[in-house]
């Protein structure tokens, strides 16, 4: 069985937790580059995360962001960190959730989404991003919302980073 239909069988089922709905981006034609737009959330287990959506221009018009999250238990600048905690697929049915309802609250402003996983030991030097094994996770979950959405994309990595074009 491939990932994309584990993900579909599983995914679809993950608990989407609570998470303040005012929170999300409301990017305005002011937005600057490098704004930033953060979304909590508490799993079941307690684990704090947030979700932190940077704005980024490429060239003067096409806006896009860059998504990062993390737990919030620990004093130091996380986001690289793996947490095995256990909760995956509910945490990663969240955060598409958080990101699927950004876009459509400003469809008409972002052209892309950015994003860098975190790569293991045996990953670092020689996968490219979308090839990791959280690579590959975290893009099952985002196309799988584009695509229940209908929203056409087109996917790109630089080999640290994976860029999701959107039409």
């Amino acid at each position: 069985m491939k990932l994309r239909a584990i993900l579909n069988e599983i995914g679809d089922s993950a608990k989407v937790y609570d998470y303040d709905k005012y929170s999300l981006p409301q990017i305005g034609d002011k937005a600057r580059d490098g704004n930033v737009y953060k979304v909590n959330f508490v799993t079941d287990k307690g684990t704090k995360y947030i979700v932190q959506m940077f704005v980024r221009f490429v060239g003067r018009d096409e806006l896009g962001i860059e998504v990062e999250f993390k737990t919030t238990e620990d004093d130091y600048d996380a986001y690289s960190t793996q947490t095995n905690r256990y909760e995956v697929f509910s945490v990663m049915a969240t955060i598409s959730d958080i990101l699927l309802n950004t876009l459509k609250d400003n469809s008409d402003k972002i052209k892309f989404i950015e994003f860098s996983p975190t790569k293991t030991e045996n990953d670092r030097y020689t996968t490219p991003a979308d090839k990791t094994q959280r690579g590959k996770l975290y893009l099952a979950y985002v196309k799988s919302k584009l695509s229940s959405e209908g929203i056409p994309y087109k996917v790109q990595s630089d080999g640290e980073t994976v860029i999701i074009k959107l039409f």
